[in-house]
């Protein structure tokens, strides 16, 4: 059944409007018919078109910032995949590196994916190893020993 978006004030000698979509429906009718047609939200709750467009807005920012945040994600893990290749197949760190990933994230260095969060102790440790700079590891990539 169609809904109720928001509704526009009496005017001039109409009715107040509401704007109704839904179910292939999309337009405005008057209070009366809006409430004898029995749609919802009831005719006093409904938004403001300013309200609405404002709600919008605001859900379409918060769409596209999550949005981002999944390409950033993808970036980070292509960057970490990237910057690890600088050790060896046979290094420890990019073996470890390999099982934490498929661990931790539930998918392969440079496998396609659709969405995927990168936690940021995994790009922080990781990130560090690829530079040389966390002690677990040497600067060829082996572990580093135990003292």
């Amino acid at each position: 059944m169609p809904k109720g978006k928001f509704s526009q004030p009496a005017f001039g000698g109409f009715e107040a409007m509401a704007y109704v979509a839904g179910d292939g429906v999309t337009e405005f009718i008057t209070k009366s018919a809006y409430r004898a047609r029995g749609y919802m939200p009831p005719f006093e709750e409904l938004p403001s078109q300013d309200e609405y467009e404002a709600a919008e807005d605001e859900r379409q920012d918060i769409e596209a910032d999550e949005a981002a945040n999944v390409a950033l994600a993808l970036h980070q893990l292509e960057f970490l995949s990237i910057a690890m290749g600088r050790f060896g197949e046979n290094s420890d760190a990019r073996r470890d590196f390999i099982v934490d990933c498929g661990d931790r994230l539930n998918v392969a260095p440079g496998a396609a994916t659709t969405s995927i969060a990168v936690p940021e102790d995994i790009w922080e440790y990781w990130l560090s190893v690829s530079r040389g700079t966390n002690d677990d590891y040497d600067e060829r990539g082996n572990r580093a020993a135990e003292e």
